[in-house]
């Protein structure tokens, strides 16, 4: 095999280039509550599957575990179990007994604690119960004894009232490892990493009503180590950063679980600097995963996810140093990812190693859900999205599809502009303060032109049979105007690309297959009127009535909505002799853009040759000593801009 290293530059061009040119569940849940496995394919369809993904997850905490015939009348003796455990790792526990009828352990105050450099970190429980737990599955995976072994740890571990402990101290270690990263890489200045040094996490915590994992089972932990080298293994990353991300791919594989599940989770922490301070706090409802298997998952799901916090501005836009606080709240009822297979990538990461190019449906991303998402800063909107979804598909390492859609997402920019304004105490011209600014975003928002905001979709795909590139974008801004735009394009197979991997030459035998295969089909771009125009002409007129001590608002004030629509009318019209000079076709496209600003309707911008454009057509022309004027290339492209009522 090829390393990584070897092929990035292939790899990487055509990847960029692709997408440039278009621009097993748990046994003790009741059947009735299975949750959907089929890919969704419409919003009603993800909705339905995360009503059924909740009430799983629900029944599952809810539920108790009956046990699978493993029980046993003995505690578990965990001081002998954990007599190993690396230095600085401890194991704490209360009362241990065992549970009638289940058979389970059950660990009063149990913790597990790791020495930072003085200060204990890690989690603490009320009560932890051990489901046929096999005390010498972990121990035996640090000792290095079972690496190449599946062992189950427990059929179920649930813990109840679950605490952090000292997780100040690991969120300073990060931003210490942060900083020293930073200026070993860049050489930032010494005050800036003074700054940065004085960050202060004082407070971190986070707690939860309980955690569930059923199912979990150590899976062999593998790695192509160095002194098993292949010619060319080596190459690439230094060997620190090689393992590092070695490690990365066989953590991700040595470890499979049926399900988790958590609950009614608040994290809060608060950062300070100098004299300032800035706090979050965060609720989570409820939260889990199932079927997770050595990097293949097949849901993931979080409910009703809401932070609250402060952010310091300052009070006077003089004096710096006097801040207040400025409320900052948010939340996202629900995410969810489905679908996702990297066991493959996580494996080939871990060997260090491409994998091989007949493997086409190598690996998956899945489908990405996110519903009504709101950020709010001093009490105004600033950010929502009613729906966020993400999509796409790979052939080998490529990506052949790419599908994003955006419905009543994006921000409010009147109250973006009015919080920044006003509680920072900054003007947006002489004599435009506050006041003012209000008095011009309420007009704004009569007319709908205080939000950039709507609904957007993009698809993108390239064909693995022919190379064809499709490119489609569909967008709404608020209630004023829609667009689409669409492109078709020839290209090389991802299967040629991947095949040019091997080559000595890769790059150059690429763009001679980029040159071959490419094609320009068509391109078409949309603008729709819905009310825009009307909307935009009323706003302009309004402002220049509101205003007409500001320069340059007399014209607005003192023509009236249908005068200024005219006027913008006549503005194009006037351009036509000055573009005929340069492009004389150009007049039915001027008339067109006049029609659009005056009548409304459709405005298209398209290009449709008659043959396709590639490197056949423009080789033959440079053969004929072809040297087009602006007329003769509009026809070869076939360029038009209509307007349509």
């Amino acid at each position: 095999m090829k390393n990584w290293s070897n092929a990035r530059h292939v790899f990487g061009a055509a990847a960029i280039l692709s997408f440039g040119l278009a621009a097993c569940s748990p046994s003790d849940v009741a059947q009735d509550s299975e949750p959907v496995t089929a890919a969704p394919a419409t919003e009603q369809a993800i909705a339905e599957q995360a009503t059924d993904e909740r009430a799983y997850f629900e029944q599952l905490l809810s539920s108790p575990f009956q046990g699978t015939g493993s029980a046993s009348d003995t505690p578990v003796d965990f001081e002998a179990a954990f007599e190993d455990l690396p230095e600085g790792v401890s194991i704490e526990t209360g009362a241990v007994s065992t549970v009638d009828q289940s058979g389970a352990t059950r660990v009063e105050d149990f913790a597990i604690i790791y020495d930072l450099d003085g200060t204990g970190v890690g989690i603490q429980a009320d009560e932890v119960l051990f489901y046929g737990f096999d005390p010498d599955a972990v121990p035996d995976r640090i000792r290095g004894t079972n690496l190449d072994a599946s062992v189950k740890v427990a059929d179920r571990i649930e813990l109840r009232g679950v605490k952090s402990i000292g997780m100040d101290a690991v969120s300073k270690m990060f931003v210490d490892q942060y900083v020293d990263a930073i200026d070993d890489l860049a050489g930032i200045d010494d005050e800036i990493v003074a700054d940065l040094n004085a960050l202060d996490v004082f407070t971190y915590n986070f707690q939860m009503e309980t955690l569930l994992l059923d199912g979990f089972v150590l899976e062999p932990f593998v790695y192509a180590k160095m002194e098993d080298d292949v010619e060319g293994l080596s190459e690439g990353p230094d060997g620190d950063e090689r393992f590092a991300l070695q490690m990365v791919g066989a953590f991700m594989r040595a470890f499979s679980m049926d399900a988790l599940a958590y609950r009614d989770v608040t994290v809060d922490y608060q950062i300070r600097d100098s004299d300032i301070e800035m706090s979050m706090d965060m609720t989570l409802g409820l939260a889990g995963l199932r079927d997770y298997n050595r990097g293949d998952l097949a849901y993931s799901g979080s409910w009703d996810t809401v932070f609250s916090g402060a952010m310091p501005m300052p009070a006077d836009p003089i004096e710096e140093t006097a801040m207040r606080m400025v409320p900052m709240t948010g939340g996202v009822e629900f995410s969810a990812m489905s679908g996702m297979r990297l066991s493959r990538a996580f494996e080939a990461l871990a060997n260090w190693e491409l994998p091989s190019k007949d493997e086409t449906d190598f690996l998956s991303l899945g489908v990405w859900e996110l519903t009504n998402y709101t950020m709010d800063m001093a009490d105004k909107s600033l950010f929502k999205a009613e729906r966020i979804s993400f999509d796409s598909d790979f052939h080998w390492l490529l990506p052949t599809k790419f599908d994003l859609a955006l419905v009543d997402t994006g921000y409010n920019v009147g109250n973006l502009v009015q919080v920044m304004t006003q509680e920072l105490g900054e003007e947006i011209a002489p004599g435009f303060g506050p006041e003012q600014l209000a008095k011009g975003l309420a007009i704004a928002e009569q007319y709908g032109f205080d939000c950039l905001c709507g609904d957007y979709a993009l698809a993108l795909a390239w064909d693995e049979g022919t190379g064809d590139v499709t490119y489609k974008e569909t967008s709404r801004f608020a209630d004023a105007f829609n667009g689409r735009n669409t492109a078709d394009l020839g290209f090389v197979t991802p299967a040629i690309i991947a095949g040019l991997v091997d080559a000595d030459d890769a790059e150059a035998q690429f763009e001679q297959a980029a040159k071959e295969a490419f094609e320009f089909r068509s391109l078409e771009v949309t603008m729709t009127d819905t009310g825009g125009l009307t909307n935009l002409f009323e706003m302009l007129h309004a402002i220049g009535e509101a205003f007409p001590e500001q320069e340059g608002m007399a014209i607005l004030a003192y023509n009236d909505a249908a005068q200024l629509r005219s006027l913008a009318v006549n503005s194009v019209i006037g351009m036509k002799p000055m573009i005929r000079q340069q492009a004389p076709m150009a007049d039915p496209w001027m008339d067109a853009v006049a029609s659009f600003l005056e009548e409304g309707g459709t405005l298209t911008l398209a290009a449709q040759p008659a043959l396709p454009i590639n490197a056949e057509l423009i080789e033959s022309l440079d053969a004929e000593g072809f040297e087009p004027e602006p007329e003769e290339l509009v026809e070869i492209f076939g360029l038009t801009v209509t307007h349509t009522k």
